[in-house]
């Protein structure tokens, strides 16, 4: 990541997600980004869902 830009990848899937259920940002950005030819999967339950239910890590590239 430079200047601030994800780079995103064509080769592997590419994961969005909104921060919670409510949000349908993501579902948005996947459709743009699945025309522009990327392969990407929406993380249904949104961020929140992820780690409170399901008990997954969070870890962050610092």
């Amino acid at each position: 990541m430079a200047n601030g830009q994800i780079e995103l990848s064509k080769e592997d899937i590419n994961v969005v997600y909104c921060y919670n259920n409510l949000c349908h940002l993501g579902d948005r950005a996947a459709y743009k980004l699945a025309d522009a030819g990327y392969p990407v999967m929406v993380m249904q339950g949104g961020f929140k869902s992820w780690t409170e239910d399901f008990h997954f890590a969070v870890v962050s590239e610092n």
